[in-house]
């Protein structure tokens, strides 16, 4: 029988609190702004507050997906609320205009909100002093002194229940997105690979499309990573629950490192092969094309449970033996064949077995993040390499 529509959001809210992920914490946390936009409204009439709905909508307003981020919203939320009742008091003290008023509030408040620490908060500065203003009560010091109150009160109760009312946590979800990174990788190798071995089937605009997914993949897995590390910051439920059976969340930043170093090396494999087969490539032999294919086929196959077993010196150790023969076989002054395209490839398969084979090894590019990483590598396969690599796919 097919529910109505109209039940469909309370179906989805009670499937989400039988299934635990992303669903159950999102009802959880809607659940959670409902109480303490309940509570913070209690206490506001309570103490007879002007605008008993002030203290509801700051208690929604710091409800955030980490406990971390509650706290430092309570502080830029009542700083810009407090700093836009000490705007709008002297301004409508001092300037007799109304019109000036709400220009001056407005604009001195909107410079003062830029402040790097009051964040997304900053633009409640000019905001509070506008409502005051134009509200008439910006020259009463008691209604002016509520409205700070007012927040306090809203703010304290909302981030007082996201911290110790099922506190939001998340640690489990960068190993699935790295070991997807993975497989989007070992996907890319094997079908390069496959189109080496096979021109007839090599599809470089797929390839390219791989790559994109890649790197989203390694960037999605990079964005976790830092939510994950936030995310235990102050969080009682981190310190207290089973998930302390969990790893440490950036013990795998080192894991996600090293795919992001391996990743970017296949910008310069998929850029080289790209003008060869635009050219007919010419520029690589069919025996040098099969052993590359081989050789592309072992990177992947080291990566193939990545991140749950990552290759050391050890397992790289035959696949870079393979390499340093195919380089002396192959490329050999005598052998007759130039060197500039093939030489580009097995450069970047290079750079892919000496980083798997030396995990903790720092580069400098990866120092910065996976993204910073992905980005500064495309930036550094620059014209000059691509006139190169013309030049020897057209043997001009």
């Amino acid at each position: 029988m097919r529910t109505p529509s109209r039940f469909a959001p309370v179906v989805r809210a009670w499937h989400g609190l039988r299934d635990r992920g992303p669903d159950r914490e999102t009802v959880v946390q809607a659940a959670k702004m409902a109480v303490a936009a309940l509570i913070a409204w209690i206490v506001a009439e309570h103490i007879h507050a002007p605008q008993s709905f002030i203290a509801p909508y700051a208690a929604v307003f710091v409800i955030a997906t980490t406990v971390y981020r509650s706290l430092v919203s309570l502080f830029q939320q009542l700083t810009a609320v407090t700093m836009g009742v000490l705007l709008a008091y002297p301004v409508a003290t001092t300037v007799p205009s109304p019109v000036f008023q709400l220009f001056l509030a407005v604009f001195v408040g909107m410079l003062v909100g830029t402040w790097w620490r009051l964040g997304d908060s900053g633009i409640w500065v000019g905001a509070v002093a506008l409502l005051m203003i134009t509200s008439g009560t910006a020259d009463d010091p008691g209604y002016l002194f509520f409205r700070v109150v007012e927040s306090l009160v809203g703010v304290s109760i909302g981030a007082a229940v996201n911290v110790f009312v099922f506190p939001p946590l998340s640690v489990r979800g960068t190993r699935r997105l790295t070991a997807r990174a993975a497989e989007n990788l070992t996907g890319l190798l094997r079908g390069v690979a496959a189109g080496l071995r096979d021109p007839d089937t090599a599809d470089v605009a797929r390839w390219r499309r791989d790559r994109r997914e890649l790197v989203d993949s390694l960037r999605r897995a990079e964005d976790t990573a830092a939510h994950e590390r936030e995310s235990v910051r102050f969080n009682p439920r981190w310190r207290l629950s089973e998930h302390r059976t969990e790893p440490e969340p950036g013990s795998r930043q080192a894991e996600l490192d090293v795919l992001a170093a391996v990743s970017n090396q296949t910008l310069p494999i998929v850029e080289t092969l790209d003008l060869l087969f635009r050219s007919g490539r010419p520029g690589v032999p069919d025996d040098f094309a099969a052993d590359f294919a081989d050789l592309l086929d072992e990177i992947a196959d080291l990566l193939d449970d990545y991140p749950d077993t990552v290759p050391g010196p050890e397992d790289t150790a035959t696949v870079s033996s393979r390499l340093a023969g195919i380089r002396a076989t192959r490329l050999h002054p005598g052998s007759g064949t130039d060197p500039v395209a093939p030489g580009s490839l097995l450069s970047a398969a290079e750079r892919m077995l000496h980083r798997l084979g030396r995990p903790d090894e720092t580069d400098p590019y990866v120092s910065l993040t996976p993204r910073a990483c992905l980005e500064a590598r495309d930036t550094r396969y620059d014209s000059r390499s691509r006139r190169a690599l013309r030049r020897a796919a057209t043997g001009s």
